[in-house]
């Protein structure tokens, strides 16, 4: 999309979406359970490239996906799915508009959809860092304006019932026996819709999309299942609970967890206990539910994601060198962990430590960078190393970057010119590309 257009859809999107003023919640451990899932469906309909997932602060049972290949889902998604089942249910239905080109094939078209009035797309667009919890999301779907052009909303409700029967198709590559829970999941969208929606407008009958489903479920039950795949269902159930049971922690108010889970029953509650202490800023209360869950080694958790939790807890005790020390056991590993680099790095500019230590952050925040290469988080942490190890012009070149990726040109111009400066070549080419791209 050109520039006008984009920034047309992005007011349009401003003035009506919901989704507007809510946040996107980091969360490394959540992210990658749900990537885990988009990668086996996509797998099954023979998708190739890489779907990034993004989980909105939103409490609206919803999903939505973009051209670009990426997916965001609601926390309410995610707390209001009876079980693992009914999410990826969610999920199918967008990896199958992604796979499908559904949302390409719409702005090919976008002149006709414009001229209806009606617009429904993913706009994704970070607006700013704030520490390194949270980034304000300017990113939904946008209902027509015009519901009397029959035109747009037939093709779009034609792309929805596409998807509908490509996850479906996923669904029975994979083996997985579900189906029931896509029911489930429909007639939960289907009682929370008003008479007259715009939902309804753009996608099939909610009814008619149950008795489709209800129809594969009354198949499903004729079938034996490979007892493989029943196991893994088993077991992305239980990793479902902890990731449902953290997001609740995330996104509710730290006093109503902390009752709620007042005595809690298992590691699950204990880990969101723990999140929700730390929120409350009763440190040594959270660590110490932290060490209980590492103590009891449970399979189902990972000693690094809970670690994550313990280094914060370290670093508002004025411990950042022991938070440093915990957290980089694990920054050594193949697949690095985005939130411990970041903690850890963090903990190095807190604790005011060592060059050693500062250099070590850096390598090991663009080792990270080389998968989330976007992440302003990241790119936020390292312009202030850069900062603090004296190299102003690669600390310029990030606050460029961060200006740029969230429309600031002036900004990012006022960066870039002073980083095209530099004596290091990297640094000059691309504070160069910024500069370019900025002046189009």
């Amino acid at each position: 999309m050109n520039k006008a257009f984009s920034k047309l859809f992005f007011l349009i999107f401003i003035s009506f979406s919901s989704l507007a003023s809510e946040y996107i919640i980091m969360d490394e451990e959540s992210e990658s359970f749900l990537e885990d899932i988009i990668e086996k469906i996509s797998g099954a309909l023979n998708y190739k490239q890489k779907i990034s997932v993004y989980i909105s602060n939103s409490q609206v049972l919803n999903a939505c996906a973009n051209q670009r290949g990426d997916i965001l889902i609601n926390a309410g998604a995610i707390l209001r799915c009876s079980d693992v089942c009914e999410l990826i249910a969610i999920i199918a239905h967008e990896v199958g508009h992604i796979a499908g080109s559904h949302i390409t094939a719409f702005l090919a078209n976008r002149s006709d959809f414009m001229r209806a009035g009606l617009v429904t797309m993913l706009i994704g667009a970070t607006a700013s860092i704030l520490a390194r919890d949270a980034a304000p999301l300017a990113a939904g779907v946008l209902g027509g304006q015009n519901m009397t052009q029959k035109m747009a909303l037939t093709k779009l409700r034609q792309k929805e019932s596409m998807a509908d029967t490509r996850s479906a198709e996923a669904i029975k590559k994979l083996g997985w026996p579900i189906f029931k829970s896509f029911v489930s999941i429909y007639e939960k969208l289907s009682a929370g819709i008003p008479i007259y929606n715009v939902y309804e407008s753009t996608h099939p009958y909610s009814a008619d999309r149950v008795a489709k489903f209800r129809k594969l479920y009354e198949e499903e039950k004729n079938k034996e299942f490979d007892e493989e795949k029943i196991e893994l269902i088993k077991s992305m159930q239980k990793k479902f609970e902890i990731i449902q049971t953290k997001i609740k922690a995330l996104v509710f108010n730290p006093s109503y967890i902390i009752d709620l889970y007042r005595n809690p029953k298992n590691n699950s509650e204990k880990y969101a206990k723990a999140i929700a202490l730390y929120k409350n800023r009763k440190f040594e209360e959270s660590e110490k539910l932290i060490d209980d869950i590492l103590a009891d080694k449970e399979e189902v958790f990972n000693a690094a994601n809970l670690t994550e939790i313990k280094a914060m807890c370290l670093i508002k005790r004025n411990k950042p060198e022991e938070a440093a020390k915990i957290s980089y056991q694990y920054l050594n590993q193949k697949d690095t962990h985005r939130d411990l680099g970041i903690i850890y790095a963090d903990a190095v500019v807190v604790g005011e430590l060592d060059r050693k230590q500062i250099k070590q952050a850096i390598r090991m925040l663009n080792k990270i960078r080389i998968k989330y290469k976007n992440e302003l988080s990241i790119i936020d942490m390292l312009g202030r190393l850069y900062s603090i190890n004296n190299e102003e012009d690669k600390s310029r070149l990030c606050s460029a970057e961060i200006a740029s990726q969230i429309g600031d040109e002036k900004t990012a111009v006022l960066h870039a010119r002073k980083a095209s400066k530099s004596k290091n070549k990297f640094v000059r080419r691309n504070a160069l590309d910024i500069l370019t791209s900025c002046d189009r």
